[in-house]
């Protein structure tokens, strides 16, 4: 997945008509949340938005079974 299609998935997630259930989710707190969608911070670090959209289901992570060159 593409840095530009997180950015993507990251702000359909924290659009205003979207109800998002801070309660269940793990360090991502109400004001993180509302400085977001006000865009209150310059750079969201890429981090925080891959654990958003996990946490909410809109992506999966999956081991990679790829074989390594030693």
């Amino acid at each position: 997945m593409t840095t530009e299609k997180i950015n993507q998935l990251f702000e359909e997630a924290i659009d205003k008509e979207n109800r998002i259930p801070i309660a269940k989710l793990q360090d991502i707190t109400k004001q993180k949340i509302y400085n977001w969608r006000n865009g209150r911070n310059a750079h969201i670090p890429l981090g925080d938005k891959i654990s958003l959209l996990w946490q909410l289901g809109k992506i999966k992570i999956l081991e990679n079974h790829e074989p390594t060159r030693d």
